[in-house]
């Protein structure tokens, strides 16, 4: 019986090679053609999308080496203008420094002579003043004396005036 069965199977597919034998080795084919287009077409994509993926990598490395070299040279730049500013700045708190050392060493010189100059006047103007109550006492004691003298005089004109009368 299974043998029976193993010679139907066969003739079927004798019946069906004969039906249909040229359709199915077309479609087979076409198939198989269709198959390896297929894997071309998605081996040539496949390469395809590889050498763009290879292409933007190089773009990519490229650009990323320019925006380092970049950022280097800013950097450099940037910390020569810093080096420079430190230095101006140092250059500038010198000058400072020496022009409030100067103005200091001015002021303090300026201080020192007004001091000699309003001494001198001071004695300049206690010895004016001294001289002037030494004139005025010499006057005072002169108007005494004179005061005095005339008082004695008048007294003694008018003693002698009560003699004579």
């Amino acid at each position: 019986m299974i043998n029976q069965l193993t010679q139907a199977g066969t003739h079927i597919d004798q019946v069906r090679e004969l039906m249909f034998g040229p359709q199915l080795r077309e479609y087979n084919q076409r198939l198989q053609q269709l198959e390896s287009t297929i894997v071309q077409l998605v081996d040539g994509t496949q390469k395809h999308f590889n050498e763009i993926q290879e292409s933007f990598a190089g773009e990519l490395q490229t650009a990323m080496s320019s925006v380092d070299k970049k950022i280097r040279a800013l950097d450099l730049k940037t910390s020569e203008e810093r080096a420079e500013l430190r230095q101006r700045v140092e250059q500038l708190e010198e000058k400072l420094t020496t022009r409030f050392d100067t103005l200091e060493a001015d002021f303090t010189a300026f201080q020192a002579e007004s001091r000699k100059h309003l001494e001198a006047m001071n004695d300049r103007l206690t010895s004016a003043v001294q001289e002037a109550v030494g004139a005025a006492n010499e006057r005072i004691q002169g108007y005494h004396l004179k005061n005095s003298w005339l008082k004695t005089l008048a007294m003694t004109d008018c003693h002698d005036k009560g003699k004579l009368a």
